[in-house]
């Protein structure tokens, strides 16, 4: 992410968690957003931006037909 700002905007968009913004007083939303800064603070890189961790399990198979019981 390139910003405070714009991680801001990933939250508050209507996906995933806009609903949920739009749900609180207008007054509630600086500590949210103080709250949202704090908890990612360990992830901000001096120059402002945030690398955050991904990982990725991919989980594959094959479906198998059922057999009935003789």
């Amino acid at each position: 992410m390139p910003s405070a700002a714009a991680l801001w905007a990933v939250i508050s968009a209507p996906v995933p968690f806009g609903r949920a913004m739009d749900s609180l007083a207008s007054n509630e939303l600086p500590r949210v957003r103080s709250e949202l800064e704090q908890a990612t603070a360990e992830f901000r890189a001096a120059d402002g931006t945030y690398t955050f961790p991904m990982a990725c399990r991919l989980f594959w198979g094959r479906k198998q037909g059922r057999t009935s019981a003789p």
